[in-house]
């Protein structure tokens, strides 16, 4: 008879007597012809490059190229598998304008890209890099400049009407961009009188020259002339009377005679206010030394998630209810004036996502809000209410495009569970089974989890990794499915079956090299990146092992005899005597509430080898047949299973 529960859904669960059904490393195929459902093999891996550093934390696609993140530098992937380091100053194929990219920050977490069509934004370890064309370079709050006035007598003056400058402007610098009589320069805010006159460290141009176009870049302050008193503890600048680092504040001395360099947090205000000091969280030096060098570093854009609309960049920070934007079409400019706040419900902003020009706004604990472009100037970004989802994300890296919505790890904080939504037309679905949902609350956490989504072969996946529990989820949005997906390390259980570590791809994405369209993963466990295809019938070398364990098969737990078990799969082809291969095992006991499961192992080299166990004990112990090995160039989909039994009254 024909075992259609073979091939059929997986419902595993903790306790195996009331959920048993597993699948790993498979993918169920729609059929009708032999079963409702076939098993085809998941793709493997073929390694493409490995990146100098490890490991690797994301991958993007752009420009008939792959970057990618490794450690803490930026790379190009060319199709020849050439890798250039952008974060290396000079590098092939640099514009050379503007600042040198360097190497961002890292955390260990995944990085996060978004593109404008000419620049790239990375967003890593809690800030923001723009890569302008010469590698990526920590993005800097910073103020556009418009209608600049050169003082009438001195080049070295200038005025701002639509935005006048003050004391706190001090030590900031300005970039000259463009202008009739400007020079195109960056120079620094010296001092500023009471009428917003700006004295800069250099002449500007020609004296009475107009419609000067810059950018004020708020930070670094650098500093010249630092003072210590009290055994080191106080910090005192001329700078400080009209514009002191607030609590909080990192201060960077560099050089100076009887002063340690460093970066020192300060930690309070000299009384009286406007004394000019500040207090240090440790000693920098020498009691009474002067003359220190140093400076207060940049206004940086704080972020951990990133998305584009519109031509703008959006970014998030953590513990933060508020979301910045660029200006348009540069992810180099970011004023501080420049954001919306997430204010329904109380919760704080845990990532950001752009879709179907809309931008939403996850919370960490109960709400997702989604905002509009509204157009308006002055308030470019509101929310609208009827849009609002009352489920937080329990998971920053888990958000991705499935279908025609937006997939996430839900749940709030008054309800509580681990979920998985999926929402189209800001109505959330609940998509996870209770099986899954079972699983995934035995894990200690899920807030680290990392997603990505891949459509192959008329099916969308959305793979959800979970570090901490080291598993893989696969849901298959074409069948509504859940499996398991997983990567063999080498060791097996106390059955002897293989430990599955959770899959090495954490990364995806596609990119044609003018060759077509193909997949490319990164390897979050090192720097290895590698193309993903089902012409491929192994994990880059590493056997895949593939398990599919039915549900139980019983019979009013009336015992049942066993005589024959046939799997229907791709044999090799027909014998001398024109026989064709069958895939089967006899003589296989007899038992009341019986678990079927079928082991493949798989390379490119020995083929494949396939296994029959069997529980009569609800999984607490197994028994097997010998294995079957199907040679080399046969690849094992499974169509159905068949089993020839005789029921008993006992």
């Amino acid at each position: 008879m024909k075992f259609d529960s073979f091939t059929g859904t997986a419902d595993s669960f903790p306790s195996l007597n009331i959920g048993a059904a597993r699948t790993v490393n498979w993918t169920q195929e729609p059929t009708s012809e032999k079963s409702a459902f076939a098993l085809v093999r998941t793709p493997g891996l073929s390694l493409f490059v490995t990146l100098p550093k490890s490991p690797c934390r994301g991958i993007f696609p752009g420009d008939g190229a792959l970057y990618a993140v490794g450690a803490d530098h930026l790379y190009q992937i060319l199709v020849d598998g050439t890798i250039i380091d952008r974060s290396t100053s000079g590098f092939s194929g640099a514009s050379g304008i503007g600042t040198a990219g360097g190497t961002i920050g890292n955390d260990g977490n995944p990085v996060q890209f978004a593109v404008n069509g000419n620049q790239l934004l990375v967003v890593s370890a809690g800030n923001a890099y723009c890569d302008n064309g010469n590698g990526p370079v920590e993005c800097v709050q910073s103020i556009p400049l418009l209608g600049l006035l050169i003082d009438p007598t001195t080049s070295t003056i200038m005025s701002c009407p639509t935005s006048p400058f003050g004391a706190g402007d001090v030590g900031f610098p300005v970039a000259i961009t463009g202008g009739v009589g400007w020079t195109v320069q960056t120079v620094t805010i010296n001092s500023v009188d009471t009428s917003g006159n700006a004295t800069c460290s250099a002449a500007l141009g020609t004296v009475g020259s107009s419609g000067g176009v810059g950018i004020e870049y708020l930070g670094p302050i650098y500093y010249t002339d630092l003072t210590l008193l009290g055994f080191g503890l106080v910090l005192g600048s001329s700078a400080f009377l009209t514009n002191p680092p607030a609590i909080g504040a990192q201060i960077t001395i560099t050089s100076g005679t009887g002063f340690t360099p460093g970066t020192y947090t300060v930690v309070g205000q000299e009384w009286p206010a406007g004394s000019g000091r500040v207090q240090l969280s440790s000693s920098a030096g020498t009691n009474g030394s002067t003359g220190g060098h140093g400076y207060q570093p940049a206004g940086t854009v704080a972020a951990c998630t990133c998305t584009f609309m519109d031509g703008y960049f959006f970014v998030s920070a953590a513990n933060s209810k508020q979301v910045f934007y660029s200006a348009v079409n540069d992810g180099t400019s970011w004023s501080p004036l420049d954001y919306f706040s997430k204010a329904s419900y109380p919760d704080q902003v845990q990532s950001v996502f752009a879709d179907h020009q809309e931008v939403y706004v996850f919370g960490d604990l109960e709400c997702t809000e989604v905002f509009q472009d509204t157009g308006n100037t002055n308030t470019t970004f509101q929310p609208n209410p009827g849009y609002t989802m009352h489920l937080g994300s329990q998971a920053r890296y888990a958000v991705a495009r499935l279908g025609n919505g937006v997939a996430w790890l839900a749940g709030d904080d008054r309800r509580g569970d681990r979920f998985a939504v999926q929402a189209v037309g800001f109505s959330p679905q609940r998509i996870s089974t209770p099986f899954v949902e079972g699983a995934w609350r035995q894990y200690s956490t899920v807030s680290d989890a990392v997603a990505f989504t891949y459509a192959e072969a008329g099916h969308e996946f959305w793979i959800v990794n979970f570090p901490t529990a080291n598993a893989t989820w696969c849901y298959d949005a074409m069948t509504q499915q859940w499996t398991e997906r997983g990567w063999w390390h080498g060791t097996f259980d106390s059955n002897n079956f293989p430990v599955f570590d959770r899959q090495r791809v954490a990364y995806h994405c596609v990119v044609d090299f003018g060759t077509g369209d193909a997949h490319y993963g990164g390897d979050w466990s090192n720097g290895k990146i590698y193309v993903i295809s089902s012409a491929y019938l192994d994990d880059a070398g590493t056997a895949i092992y593939r398990l599919r364990r039915a549900g139980h098969v019983t019979t009013e737990n009336n015992r049942r005899f066993y005589s024959r078990w046939e799997l229907d799969c791709d044999v090799a082809g027909e014998t001398a005597a024109g026989i064709v291969p069958r895939v089967y095992w006899s003589r296989l006991g007899d038992g009341r509430d019986r678990l079927w499961m079928v082991l493949s192992k798989q390379t490119a080299s020995t083929g494949v080898t396939v296994q029959l166990f069997w529980s009569d004990d609800r999984g607490k112990t197994w028994l097997s047949k010998y294995s079957q090995t199907l040679p080399v160039g046969v690849d094992m989909q499974i169509a159905a299973a068949y089993m020839q039994a005789i029921d008993g009254t006992t």
